[in-house]
């Protein structure tokens, strides 16, 4: 025999939303907010104050460092004597960042140091008394 009864919850119409709970809500909002705290954490800032001890001007870039190759993310021309910021840059903590300088009398031999995450105070000098390679040091380092 077919059981002709009509049950109630199967004769609501099948077109209204369903509303979840607002524990599921919460919940949702918990995991969204856990992620792009994580992802938030992929990146780190580095900066530079670069004092130019050198009598010729320098041309400092910085690179962030990824598995395939360094990636340009900024650069200042920076007169003798004088001092200038270079970045902010934000870049995964793992590859860093490179700090490069160039000089007019040796383009072609670029010399360059890695930097930690953070805001650093850099001193370019002069190898020798004359123009050409230059040290690079981290003063803010212990």
């Amino acid at each position: 025999m077919i059981d002709t009864t009509v049950r109630p919850e199967l004769s609501k119409p099948s077109h209204e939303p369903r509303r979840r709970s607002s524990t599921l809500d919460r919940a949702a909002l918990w995991l969204l907010g856990g992620f792009a705290i994580i992802c938030a954490g992929c990146q780190a800032q580095y900066s530079a104050s670069v004092t130019n001890a050198t009598a010729e001007p320098v041309f400092v870039q910085m690179f962030a460092r990824q598995e395939q190759a360094d990636v340009f993310a900024a650069s200042r021309r920076i007169a003798p004597g004088q001092s200038g910021l270079v970045g902010p840059v934000e870049s995964d903590p793992k590859g860093g960042v490179r700090l490069s300088v160039v000089t007019l009398t040796h383009p072609q031999s670029p010399q360059s140091i890695t930097i930690p995450p953070g805001s650093h105070r850099v001193r370019i000098a002069p190898t020798s008394g004359e123009p050409g390679p230059v040290s690079i040091s981290i003063e803010d380092r212990p």
